[in-house]
């Protein structure tokens, strides 16, 4: 499962991460980013990556993962 928040108010794009998430699951979270962030300006904003309840998935979703940690690079990381 996962959640994606954006709020305009404090800059901040909120994703949550929670359970197993199979490669589907993976592709999805990616398109719905790659979506979001078309409509803001990532340099202004702050990511929060909440994936404390986030259990390691399949050894096929990998390259995707991979993609996504370097399209989440682009924002200012808060851990």
């Amino acid at each position: 499962m996962y959640e994606i928040q954006i709020d305009s108010e404090k800059m901040e794009l909120r994703m949550i991460i929670s359970g197993s998430l199979e490669h589907k699951d993976v592709a999805e979270l990616f398109d719905e980013v790659e979506k979001e962030i078309q409509n803001i300006d990532i340099s202004k904003f702050t990511l929060i990556l909440d994936a404390k309840n986030h259990k390691p998935s399949s050894i096929d979703s990998a390259p995707l993962q991979e993609k996504a940690i370097k399209l989440l690079s682009l924002y200012r990381i808060l851990v």
